[in-house]
């Protein structure tokens, strides 16, 4: 998967990029941060194994952005990778 402000590219094995384009004046930002900063449980509605697989799913990519390779997420969760720091600066991008 290959994500930017302007679009967002999903890549699967064995068919065509498929491309979405981003809502012009969307920001995730926008919608995400005010829900933690009210604490509204009732707004955040995913369980503990949803809110694992999506950051499986961002790990994943990140390893393959990484590694160039093709990834399986059930195998990449049952058996996570060790020869790549899939985060190598956990620093946020504005500190650095």
């Amino acid at each position: 998967m290959r994500v930017n402000l302007a679009r967002t590219v999903v890549f699967r094995r064995d068919q065509p990029p498929v491309e979405t384009p981003a809502v012009v004046g969307w920001n995730i930002d926008q919608t995400i941060i005010p829900i933690f900063a009210r604490n509204d449980a009732a707004a955040i509605r995913a369980t503990a194994r949803q809110s694992m697989l999506s950051l499986a799913v961002t790990l994943a990519a990140n390893y393959s952005a990484e590694t160039g390779k093709i990834v399986d997420l059930a195998e990449f969760v049952a058996n996570p990778p060790t020869d790549v720091a899939i985060m190598p600066d956990a620093r946020p991008a504005f500190v650095r």
